[in-house]
């Protein structure tokens, strides 16, 4: 399991609270694509949780975020949007994901404060 997170506050919280601690879990501090673009792997789960980026949800949609994505995608592998519905355009980014991954799972969960989507998709060619 590789957990990459930009803030090094989550790390040691992750590392203080959640016992995250295990051989077989390496924690990277970073940002996740570009990880995962210095990365020679390939992921059988690759969870995206986009909290609250300054230029919004949107900016993740590009085609170099969406490949690296992909071609990190090991062959029958899932690929776990989790994304704020605040300052999402409708009917946004689902018609971009659609030209690399198929959608399997889309809800929406309706907490008080903040309700996000959770999207679940696989590689097109799989």
């Amino acid at each position: 399991i590789t957990t990459v997170e930009i803030d090094p506050a989550v790390i040691q919280i992750a590392q203080k609270y959640f016992f995250v601690s295990n051989p077989r879990h390496k924690i990277v501090q970073g940002d996740g694509f570009d990880v995962l673009k210095r990365e020679p792997g390939k992921y059988d789960v690759i969870w995206v949780d986009i909290h609250s980026p300054k230029e919004g949800p949107t900016e993740f949609v590009r085609p170099e975020y969406l490949d690296a994505l992909r071609d990190h995608l090991s062959p029958g592998g899932i690929l776990v949007l989790v994304s704020p519905l605040e300052g999402r355009e409708p009917d946004g980014w689902e018609s971009i994901l659609g030209e690399r991954f198929a959608l399997i799972a889309d809800e929406v969960v309706n907490e008080p404060f903040r309700p996000y989507q959770v999207s679940i998709f696989a590689d097109r060619a799989a």
